[in-house]
């Protein structure tokens, strides 16, 4: 059978180039409807590490690495972000940038297996915008901590199209290009085990052993990577066993996360559905491959309790197998494979692919302006877009007092070791006013606004309290707990000082971080504009 001189053209690495400026045209038009966004609570956190560490410790260290988590291991995040900070320091634009280059490239990649697997232009072109359609692509791309499954999205795609490259069978060169983006993709985030997995039974069918041998390798270096730096558990985040914690969704909340994915996917679904009506036979069997990249998220039960939250990321992967799974499924119309062959060329496909995507553009605009409004207006987004401009601005010391909720307490730990200028974050209302500060201060209400020293003063009393401490601040294997009790009726808590972090809970305990060497903390509490401290203690590590 011949091929299409369009067909031959996209084959070539000039036509993945060509597939990689579609995509970049497509995403690239996101930039002004997100230029917005800006640094978050877990963005604080990983940049500190980052920032504080060398390349290669977080890969090999477990007292460094934990403290970015216990229970799941993705160092490649942390490279990410210190080369983000190493090109372009503390400018969100630039990590924005990432994001949408980053979805560009997942774009083009899965174009191009579509293409290798139909030989089909005009079905490369239409997963491209159908994964373009996907309404999460907004807060993946405007949350920068998701990039670790974009980079891992990158990684398992170029594995796919590795192993169907027609050099690859028992080629070493292509098995060990193979094997090194298989432990690329699960360093990037471990639920492409499930792309890991299907290489390893692909390669069988194809009898590659090479690819196979090199792929199951990665997989085993992997883990042992894994139980080294993290130890094995199979418990979720409340530390009880991950199936337990999905058993424990009920209907209404199992309703609520199939609204969201409705709502959010609506022609992904559709056309998943267009493809089962005209092609159920072979449908169904590709719909049971794409179902697998859903099955991590049974290891993550909060992405079904708060889809808004997690879900765009933690479905992801399979959002884009299920557009693979319905376009492979659908048949192909000779007359109009032949039609777009002889008469478009692949500017002209490329030209009307970009007329298709404006009707997709036009929508994403208004989900992007929904969740403008909604971000801006919280109280972390007002202080920390605040606190960027008044550093930028000047690099004299800066005293930011902020409130209870602020989550980047952190970055004044990143602007350090960034700048060597000195930003100090604190909750503690009653160390900013009664000591002298020396620079400039900056003061924060509940709402983000900002306030006067007076004002401040009015609003932060003094009284005496004596808690009753059942158990102190304690880091126990892989377990972060304390338990205390104030007498009254107090909002009360534990403020991590060194991170600007306020828990406001007395009893608490989940696997969650690592504390860094020499963490301290103070207990808290207040009502009614009246305030209690405890003194500074350090965070017991380990102790029995």
């Amino acid at each position: 059978m011949s091929i299409s001189p369009l067909v031959q053209r996209i084959f070539s690495p000039s036509g993945f180039i060509f597939f990689l400026l579609f995509s970049f045209v497509l995403y690239g038009s996101l930039f002004p409807m997100l230029s917005w966004a800006t640094f978050s609570d877990d963005d604080a956190h990983i940049m500190r590490i980052a920032a504080e560490y060398g390349w290669f410790d977080v890969y090999f260290q477990p007292e460094i690495y934990q403290q970015l988590s216990v229970a799941h291991y993705t160092p490649v995040e942390l490279t990410i972000y210190k080369f983000l900070l190493s090109v372009c320091g503390l400018q969100p634009a630039c990590f924005l940038i990432f994001q949408l280059a980053c979805f560009a490239g997942i774009s083009a990649l899965a174009a191009q297996l579509c293409l290798t697997i139909t030989k089909s232009p005009v079905k490369a072109f239409g997963v491209m915008l159908f994964i373009f359609s996907n309404s999460a692509i907004l807060t993946l791309a405007s949350r920068f901590y998701t990039t670790h499954y974009l980079v891992g999205g990158l990684f398992a795609l170029s594995s796919f199209i590795i192993l169907l490259s027609p050099r690859s069978r028992n080629n070493i060169l292509f098995a060990l290009l193979t094997g090194v983006a298989v432990l690329l993709s699960l360093l990037a985030k471990e639920v492409y085990i499930v792309s890991a997995g299907l290489i390893c039974i692909f390669s069988l069918q194809q009898r590659n052993r090479a690819v196979f041998v090199s792929s199951a390798l990665a997989v085993l270096i992997y883990m042992a990577m894994r139980v080294g730096v993290i130890g094995f558990s199979s418990e979720g985040r409340s530390g009880n066993g991950y199936l337990i914690e999905v058993f424990r969704l009920d209907f209404s909340q199992w309703a609520g996360f199939a609204g969201w994915y409705g709502a959010n996917k609506t022609l992904i679904l559709l056309f998943a559905l267009f493809a089962c009506i005209v092609n159920v036979r072979k449908f169904v069997p590709n719909l049971v491959v794409a179902l697998w990249f859903a099955a991590p998220s049974l290891a993550a039960p909060h992405s079904i309790v708060s889809p808004e939250m997690h879900g765009d990321r933690v479905f992801f992967a399979f959002d884009c197998a299920l557009v693979l799974a319905a376009m492979f499924a659908i048949p192909s119309k000779k007359a109009a494979a032949s039609f777009f062959s002889k008469n478009l060329q692949p500017f002209g496909v490329m030209l009307f692919s970009l007329f298709l995507a404006l009707g997709v553009l036009f929508l994403q605009s208004f989900q992007a302006r929904a969740l403008q409004e909604k971000v801006i207006n919280s109280s972390d987004y007002k202080v920390t877009t605040s606190l960027l401009k008044l550093l930028e601005s000047s690099a004299e010391p800066l005293t930011a007092y902020v409130p209870l909720s602020y989550q980047l307490g952190e970055l004044m730990s990143v602007y350090r070791l960034m700048s060597q200028n000195e930003l100090y974050i604190t909750q503690n209302c009653i160390q900013v006013t009664s000591y002298p500060l020396s620079g400039r201060v900056a003061l924060f209400d509940d709402s983000g606004s900002h306030i006067t020293m007076e004002n401040l003063q009015s609003r932060c009393g003094t009284m005496a309290l004596s808690p009753q401490i059942l158990q102190p601040v304690a880091f126990r294997s892989g377990r972060l707990s304390w338990n205390f009790s104030v007498p009254g009726n107090y909002v009360a808590g534990v403020l991590f000082v060194d991170r600007a972090l306020a828990v406001p809970l007395t009893v608490f305990s989940e696997r969650l971080v690592r504390p860094k060497p020499g963490e301290r903390y103070q207990l808290f509490a207040y009502r009614d504009g009246v305030w209690w401290f405890s003194e500074i203690k350090p965070v017991l590590v380990n102790q029995q």
